[in-house]
């Protein structure tokens, strides 16, 4: 595992700045799992895992009296790939011949998500301030994954192969945030605060049949 970041900051006035936030993230895994906890081969479980993901901002703050502005832009794409392989060669025993059982699972996940936003906050005494933001949130996923089974026992490979390529779907989201706060000394902070927080849908990484390919719907919470 490894990644970086690198932050750049343009100060264009005493009152503007221009901040730019690169970073990049990687990931490789490979576990290996003992499912039922025997000697035995009965839940045997290899997940191999290789992700990475690169994101760009450009944030503009604005600071002149009473007033504290901040806006930008934010992008990111991350592509997962995994590897499944599920070992069960004595799951069936002697009565069925000692039959092999091999199942894999390969998984592609693209997601990209795109956002704009703004933050105002204006003081309006030394104690009490007053904020109000909005984020545009669009985020977009492509999903392919194809479930294979091995067996010298003929029932479990009388569909061998299960797969869905290439599904897209996207969502938007626009999300307020309003904050008021009073601070009547210098350690004890008061405020009301109303938001709402937003969570893209998916897709089904353990669809078994063509009905479970539907994607599912997004996630959204005020507080």
């Amino acid at each position: 595992h490894y990644g970086f970041a690198g932050t750049v900051t343009w100060t264009i006035s005493d009152a503007l700045s221009l901040k730019s936030i690169t970073a990049y993230r990687n990931l490789e895994t490979d576990d290996y799992i003992d499912i039922d906890a025997t000697q035995l081969e009965l839940g045997d479980v290899f997940v191999g895992v290789n992700q990475n993901q690169t994101s760009q901002e450009f944030q503009l703050t604005y600071e002149e009296g009473p007033w504290t502005v901040v806006g930008g832009v934010y992008w990111m794409n991350e592509q997962i790939d995994s590897h499944q392989e599920a070992y069960a060669d004595q799951f069936l025993g002697a009565a069925f011949g000692n039959a092999t059982f091999l199942r894999t699972v390969d998984d592609d996940l693209e997601t990209t998500s795109k956002a704009a936003y703004v933050n105002v906050s204006y003081d309006l005494t030394d104690t009490v301030q007053v904020t109000g933001g909005l984020r545009y949130t669009e985020e977009e996923k492509t999903y392919s994954r194809t479930t294979s089974t091995f067996s010298s026992f003929a029932p479990f490979t009388a569909n061998p192969a299960f797969a869905f390529n290439g599904l897209t779907e996207s969502w938007e989201d626009v999300s307020p945030m309003v904050d008021v706060r009073w601070m009547p000394a210098e350690n004890i902070t008061l405020y009301l605060r109303g938001s709402k927080g937003f969570k893209s849908g998916g897709f089904n990484g353990r669809a078994n049949n063509p009905g479970e390919q539907a994607p599912y719907d997004p996630e959204t919470v005020g507080r």
